[in-house]
């Protein structure tokens, strides 16, 4: 292996780690001083996911409260709207803001928005190559199965397009959030900077995910071309 390649090759899962790292720590110090933050409101997470569900006219979206602290998403499969026990109870800025993010991804698959319905598609694929993934990886890069190889390659690129495709989405499920907060009354225009820290931070995550996604595909990439001498190794 080249000292070029060497260098890579330990660098870059190095720095995926950090990114993910400064992510998690940025995500719990924002989320920690937001949650300290009463909304003026005074409504908690749950009651502004229904009543921003219910002006948009999404009654056949329920809104169920999780057992344990898994976190909060909508599944469009089921109509359904999940939040954490933490979301749905408090009534900080952080709980108003990540239910408002929540209920942004309902409207999203309401309209049948285009960023959501390629995110749809490609969470039922990566399912499926999830079952694949340990075989690929395994019969690869340990056993040296070029087929497999190949495989191993594919499925981390696939990875990398889904985190670029929920980048965006997350994104713009947040600006709705905003908007609906905003036009329905639920915060007053002094809160808005608070709650944008918040989804700020929360989209934050998924653009690490994707760079650390990237990163782990460069790395392997390493491992593959070496593996097989494609840079002639």
């Amino acid at each position: 292996m080249s000292k070029i390649a060497l260098l890579l090759y330990y660098l870059v899962p190095l720095a995926a780690f950090a990114i993910a790292y400064l992510a998690q720590e940025r995500v719990r110090r924002v989320f920690r001083e937001e949650d300290q933050v009463p909304a003026s409101a005074g409504i908690t997470g749950m009651d502004t996911a229904r009543e921003l569900l219910s002006r948009a006219g999404l009654h056949n979206v329920r809104i169920e409260l999780l057992a344990s602290r898994l976190g909060d998403y909508y599944d469009p499969m089921t109509k359904v709207l999940r939040l954490s026990p933490e979301t749905a109870r408090r009534t900080s800025i952080l709980a108003v803001g990540v239910a408002a993010h929540e209920a942004g991804h309902a409207i999203q698959d309401a309209e049948r928005y285009g960023l959501m319905r390629a995110h749809n598609v490609l969470a039922r694929w990566l399912v499926g190559l999830t079952f694949f993934s340990p075989i690929a990886f395994v019969g690869g890069f340990f056993l040296g199965s070029r087929p497999l190889l190949y495989v191993a390659i594919g499925i981390l690129a696939f990875q990398l397009l889904f985190a670029l495709v929920a980048l965006p989405l997350e994104i713009n499920a947040s600006k709705r959030a905003v908007h609906l907060l905003e036009q329905w009354a639920v915060i007053l225009p002094s809160e808005e900077r608070n709650v944008k820290r918040v989804l700020r931070t929360a989209a934050f995550t998924y653009l690490a995910s994707a760079a650390v996604r990237l990163a782990f595909l460069m790395f392997w990439f390493i491992v593959f071309a070496t593996a097989t001498g494609l840079w002639g190794l």
